[in-house]
């Protein structure tokens, strides 16, 4: 038969993955610039360090109580008051008081304050780090 040269592909082995068994590519992490309220804030060249402090000391707890995989429990106990003192921390910052509060007032702002709190804090590593070169 002209079929007996031809090889039979094995049927062992794992099967292929399909599109939605593959995980995720990554995506590139934003530029802390690039967070939505950003903008609003006075540049860290002109925030004084006892302005600052407060904040990192909030953000570092706000850290702290994320779980293993470094999400943040907004149903952890503390985590809405610290959110709030985060916000207050950073009025100091503010280029405008009043935009800067209503920016932080409404739907989301939890989810607003906490990514603009930790972009700014990324930015200021970011920075330091740049400097120490």
């Amino acid at each position: 038969m002209a079929t007996e040269g031809k090889k039979k592909k094995s049927t062992k082995g794992p099967a292929p993955k399909a599109p939605q068994d593959r995980k995720p590519k990554k995506q590139k992490a934003e530029r802390p610039e690039d967070v939505p309220g950003f903008d609003m804030l006075r540049p860290m060249s002109d925030v004084p360090i006892w302005d600052q402090t407060p904040l990192l000391g909030l953000v570092a707890q706000l850290t702290d109580s994320a779980g293993k995989d470094g999400k943040i429990d907004m149903d952890e106990k503390d985590a809405i008051p610290l959110l709030g003192q985060i916000a207050k921390a950073m009025l100091p910052f503010a280029k405008d008081e009043d935009a800067f509060t209503k920016f932080c007032s409404g739907k989301d702002a939890l989810q607003r304050v906490m990514d603009l709190a930790m972009a700014w804090v990324a930015a200021l590593g970011e920075d330091e780090s740049s400097d120490n070169n």
